[in-house]
């Protein structure tokens, strides 16, 4: 009896805090991550409209014979200054915007510019400077990425990149009881207006928005200036993961660890990355590193023969003599706002009574199945396991026939005759 009880509660303890722990994760989880946070997985894997090595190669020549004409051209020399450091060459860049802003010192274009480019030479200080001057004429530029682009990079100043190659070395697992902030999502909110505040309070609706506006941030940085960045991918990981478990996005912001470790110069660093990538997914049911990262290299080598069509073209487009700016934007032209639309459009589930409802009824019938079997179900089974055990142990006693008794010899005596 004693042992039955225990053994019932102890399996009935683990039931439910297994329960409590994990989500119910399967084919349509990463929808609704991207319904969540639309475009992030097509920056993030590289499937979206932008030029080839080749096209800047040919703008840098374009834009050196124009500017021989107009050597006044502010837009002329971003352009060139851009090409450059597309290709790597931000040294070759630097010079040219900056006597570009000798002439027009308050040209919000030439100092977002000079910003963007020495904060990817690793000069941060002169980065700032640029930002803060660039913010000062035009805070709502590029819906206010420069302001995440300065706190990232005031973030970058005080991380452990230095030392460990990552900007933070935090546990990063999410956990249904409580919320996860780390790393860069943490500094974002104790930088911002609204606060970190306490534990209850992270998920009020003015952190949500201010996470959801710097993550487009950093989705705008990957998206104009770098997507294969492991700092912007680090950032955008800890932006992705904050949350509920119930309300995060692990799957995209494992795979932006694992795109940051894809490309890291250090070998440790990237195998740090991919320790933030499995910590990520570490409570999360049927969802593992292995299969996870599988899916993202399919998901990037279809990235890959998407973008090498546009690349294609664009070489074509060369060689033929064409305007290969003309041609582009006649053929491709995509905002990032046009990405997340398009992405917006194909997370969306299918039509129901309404697009919320669809999307609630998907994500509420598998927690409520999770909730009802944890809570529920769970104690009922191991009561009426117990119960049937003591019901059990009691008719077998009221079947089994008293000992007789024995003789002070040992014998057992029989009743006496009638």
């Amino acid at each position: 009896m004693n042992r039955l009880a225990v053994s019932g509660a102890a399996v009935l303890s683990v039931v439910v805090s297994t329960a409590a722990l994990a989500c119910l994760w399967d084919s349509d989880t990463l929808q609704m991550e991207r319904f969540r946070f639309p475009g992030a997985l097509e920056v993030i894997t590289g499937k979206f409209v932008r030029h080839s090595p080749a096209y800047y190669e040919w703008r840098i020549a374009d834009r050196q014979k124009k500017l021989v004409a107009a050597p006044d051209n502010p837009a002329l020399v971003d352009d060139l200054a851009v090409a450059y450091a597309k290709l790597g060459r931000t040294d070759e860049g630097i010079p040219l915007l900056e006597q570009s802003l000798a002439a027009r010192p308050d040209r919000y274009e030439t100092l977002s510019n000079l910003g963007t480019l020495h904060f990817f030479a690793g000069r941060l200080e002169p980065s700032k400077d640029y930002i803060r001057r660039a913010l000062a004429i035009n805070p709502g530029a590029h819906f206010g990425r420069e302001k995440y682009q300065l706190l990232l990079t005031e973030y970058v100043q005080q991380s452990q990149r230095a030392g460990l190659g990552v900007l933070s070395s935090e546990y990063r697992t999410p956990s249904e009881q409580g919320t996860i902030v780390i790393g860069f999502a943490d500094f974002v909110l104790r930088r911002s207006d609204v606060g970190r505040g306490q534990s209850d309070e992270l998920l009020s609706d003015a952190r949500k928005a201010e996470i959801r506006a710097a993550a487009r941030g950093v989705l705008g940085m990957l998206h104009f200036a770098d997507h294969r960045s492991p700092i912007l991918l680090e950032a955008l990981g800890d932006l992705l993961l904050t949350g509920r478990l119930s309300e995060d996005a692990a799957q995209h912001a494992a795979r932006a660890y694992l795109r940051a470790a894809q490309f890291a110069d250090d070998p440790d660093a990237a195998a740090r990355f991919r320790v933030m990538a499995k910590e990520s997914l570490s409570v999360q049911e049927s969802v593992y590193l292995s299969p996870l990262e599988e899916s993202l290299n399919a998901e990037v080598a279809a990235a890959d023969e998407w973008f090498a069509a546009i690349a294609a073209n664009e070489q074509r487009w060369i060689e033929e003599g064409k305007d290969v700016d003309r041609e582009f934007a006649a053929a491709y032209y995509q905002t990032l706002e046009q990405v997340m639309a398009g992405a917006l459009a194909e997370s969306r589930p299918a039509p129901s009574n309404s697009l919320y409802e669809s999307y609630r009824s998907q994500a509420d019938s598998r927690q409520l199945a999770s909730l009802i079997f944890a809570y529920i179900a769970a104690p009922l089974i191991a009561f009426a396991a117990t119960f049937a055990g003591v019901y059990w142990l009691r008719v077998r006693r009221s079947r089994t026939p008293p000992a007789r008794p024995k003789s002070a010899l040992g014998m057992t005596q029989r009743p006496p005759k009638p």
